[in-house]
């Protein structure tokens, strides 16, 4: 997504160092580490890895949906909390990935809607239906009044999803996340959802965090990306550049994994990352992303590198670590 977003002089929300201990019967995960990034009114990041590389239990703890022994501090508004708990459903919003295991199959739409508003701003039935209503007009859903009769099963799970972004949109909150929310999805209907959240951000200038590990999505709705592999930032940039040029060997991995389309590239074998992502309750010493590296070096295995910027970019890597310029 190449269009940029007019940026302020103060984030909407600032995460630095945000740490996650969960305590499971078998030992400690390290669920996610030191994560630190930034979020302007009005911009989309999208959040990228691996299966199993922290993005949505990072974005959970955030949301205070997942407990657990945290670090590091959020700031949202310049305000600073724990976790965004304080301001879930009004100022902060969340969409998952499966919306038929978010809606209550024993309720019908129009009650489950309604309820948002009669909770967080307190208003009466025939109002909340109203304002209800008026979403679902914002969001093109078709026959808006007897999709509010009847229950999430009778419907696409296109059409569950448009229901659960209206429900996290009623209240216009600052900041939406969005967990992988096109997955379960066909091309058509993930094609009408990513045109839906642009927009919703064009239309209420909302923040987005789009989590997904299909980074063609990513391409599409993101102004920035963070990559993440095994709990720990790997590298943050514009979408744009971030996708053309990526600098952190594991970024780069991801892109070379792609399918290619052009001709005299579709006969390659799809290159891959060799190995797989290592236990979060015994992770590596140093960086996270060593043991599969293929530029990989012997203080790599010894000490996490810490964030230098690079250009445009914020990367975890040794091969940048002096000064940010590249070994």
């Amino acid at each position: 997504m190449s269009d940029t977003v007019p940026l302020g002089s103060a984030p909407l929300l600032a995460v630095d160092g945000f740490s996650v201990r969960l305590r499971l019967p078998y030992g400690e995960l390290h669920a996610c580490e030191n994560v630190s990034f930034e979020l302007r009114a009005g911009e989309s990041l999208g959040v990228v890895g691996e299966s199993g590389s922290g993005k949505s239990v990072t974005m959970l703890s955030m949301m205070g949906l997942i407990r657990g022994r945290k670090e590091g501090t959020l700031s949202f508004k310049g305000a600073r909390m724990e976790d965004l708990s304080p301001l879930r459903g009004r100022d902060v919003s969340m969409v998952f990935q499966n919306p038929l295991n978010s809606l209550n199959p024993s309720l019908r739409i129009g009650k489950q809607l309604t309820e948002v508003l009669t909770e967080h701003l307190g208003l009466g039935r025939r109002e909340a239906e109203k304002r209800v209503l008026s979403m679902m007009e914002r969001l093109a859903v078709p026959e808006p009044e007897r999709l509010m009769r009847r229950y999430p099963f009778e419907y696409s799970g296109g059409m569950r999803q448009r229901v659960m972004i209206a429900m996290a949109m009623l209240c216009e909150p600052d900041l939406l996340i969005a967990d992988e929310p096109t997955t379960a999805l066909d091309v058509t209907n993930q094609a009408q959802i990513l045109h839906l959240f642009r927009e919703l951000q064009e239309r209420f200038g909302t923040s987005l965090i789009f989590i997904s590990h299909d980074l063609s999505v990513v391409s599409q709705i993101a102004h920035r990306v963070m990559v993440m592999y095994a709990g720990a930032v790997m590298e943050i940039g514009p979408s744009e550049t971030l996708f053309r040029t990526p600098l952190h060997p594991y970024t780069r991995g991801l892109i070379d994994s792609l399918p290619r389309l052009l001709p005299g590239e579709r006969k390659k074998p799809l290159a891959s990352i060799p190995g797989t992502i290592p236990s979060l309750i015994d992770p590596p010493k140093g960086c996270r992303f060593s043991p599969r590296c293929p530029q990989v070096q012997e203080r790599c295995a010894l000490q996490a590198p810490e964030a230098v910027r690079h250009a445009d970019r914020t990367v975890c890597c040794w091969l940048y670590a002096e000064g940010g310029r590249p070994r």
